[in-house]
């Protein structure tokens, strides 16, 4: 039990952490390779914790609920997800940035290339980085709440 709850804390503050990078670039910060290896810490983390964060002779870690699910939790992953969709929006209409022979570019989904000036490639890094945070906050708060533990019926 207190290895389960050690777990959802950890997760919680990551998600906290995720939140704040979030809001940072939406104030006009810019996260630079630092964002690259605060994510993959969390992946790593996250992949500990639920091969890890099970008791002794628990059923597999999954995200599916055991029992019917409350309206409250249905309304919490139907928030969870629509705020990872409507990161990816974003960056799906913005495209991704490249940096290539001391120029800047944006690259479409469809393939394209356009060049870009420095603050527009600046903006995109943003939108990216506030996809990235934003995607796994919801990911970090989803499995927190997992592994909180239920009220007995």
């Amino acid at each position: 039990m207190l290895k389960q709850r050690f777990f959802a804390g950890s997760l919680f503050t990551l998600a906290l952490l995720n939140i704040m990078i979030y809001i940072a670039t939406l104030m006009g910060r810019i996260i630079g390779p630092s964002l690259v290896l605060f994510m993959l810490s969390n992946v790593l983390f996250l992949v500990f914790a639920i091969t890890k964060g099970r008791e002794p002779g628990a059923p597999k870690f999954g995200f599916g609920p055991r029992k019917r699910a409350s309206w409250k939790v249905k309304l919490f992953a139907g928030i969870l997800l629509g705020f990872c969709i409507f990161n990816v929006l974003f960056v799906f209409q913005a495209g991704t940035p490249l940096e290539r022979d001391h120029g800047f570019y944006k690259k479409t989904i469809g393939g394209r290339i356009y060049e870009i000036d420095r603050e527009e490639y600046n903006d995109l890094l943003k939108i990216q980085a506030r996809f990235f945070s934003g995607a796994w906050f919801a990911l970090n708060l989803g499995a927190a709440a997992k592994f909180l533990p239920r009220k007995s019926d």
